[in-house]
């Protein structure tokens, strides 16, 4: 895993090296331009951005209600999730969630890279340390990768701060999270995650990454060992937030 992503950071290098040279490929058109991003300006601007007050700053979904001042939806002001923020530099919706399902299924890490550099340009960290959501060991032996973990580093990287990749684990092989509804989501990941080293994250603001948040039923068991485990909060950001899901 590790010789794996030092091949990925050198071809990182050799293609911002190259790009200075003849310029870069945008992921969004595939022309050539001059700024050392994922995408040109004309398709960064088209891209579906989380605008600051369009979602709830607890559960990330679409705000509908809520005191104003507090950027707070109805349900969180009700019942709060135990993380104390979630983010997301993108809704789910053309093209991102072709370039989530491309990185997953197609194999293709630079588009996880991109997803992290866009993370990393549109969201202030409040956190010390960045630890990505674990795969099961079969579903990372099957896949090669973890998405998340590949999201995580590049927004760390450009967030200046450290990533604990292997501190929280899925002990155990879970169901595929799109295919079942709230409470079964819920059922599929109670108990799934422990710590491995809870001194990694004792007394730290944890940053925890993943690549989609639809119903936060992941989230919420993954932000649950942590906190249990001595972390001080919990914050979580993803690349994308399903619309219209049941809040996280």
């Amino acid at each position: 895993m590790a010789e794996r992503y030092r091949i990925g950071r050198i071809s990182d290098y050799f293609t911002r090296f190259l790009g200075n040279l003849v310029g870069f490929v945008c992921i969004g058109c595939d022309r050539v331009h001059s700024e050392p991003w994922p995408w040109c300006c004309a398709c960064a601007e088209a891209l579906p951005w989380v605008k600051k007050g369009s979602s709830c700053v607890r559960c990330g979904g679409v705000r509908k209600g809520g005191r104003e001042e507090e950027e707070v939806c109805e349900q969180c002001l009700v019942n709060p999730p135990l993380f104390s923020a979630a983010r997301a530099a993108f809704w789910y919706a053309p093209p991102v969630d072709r370039w989530v399902q491309r990185l997953k299924f197609g194999r293709e890490l630079s588009y996880g890279t991109a997803l992290g550099l866009a993370i990393g340009k549109h969201i202030e960290p409040y956190g010390e340390l960045v630890v990505p959501v674990p795969l099961s060991a079969s579903r990372l032996r099957m896949r090669g990768f973890n998405q998340a973990a590949v999201i995580a580093a590049a927004a760390a990287e450009w967030w200046r701060l450290p990533v604990k990749e292997r501190v929280l684990q899925r002990v155990r092989a879970t169901e595929m999270q799109a295919q079942l509804d709230q409470k079964a989501r819920e059922a599929n990941v109670a108990g799934a995650f422990v710590i491995s080293t809870p001194a990694a994250v004792r007394g730290k603001r944890v940053i925890l990454v993943d690549d989609v948040l639809t119903t936060g039923a992941t989230v919420r068991a993954a932000a649950s060992v942590l906190l249990e485990g001595g972390a001080r909060g919990v914050e979580v950001v993803v690349a994308a937030r399903a619309r219209g899901a049941p809040r996280g």
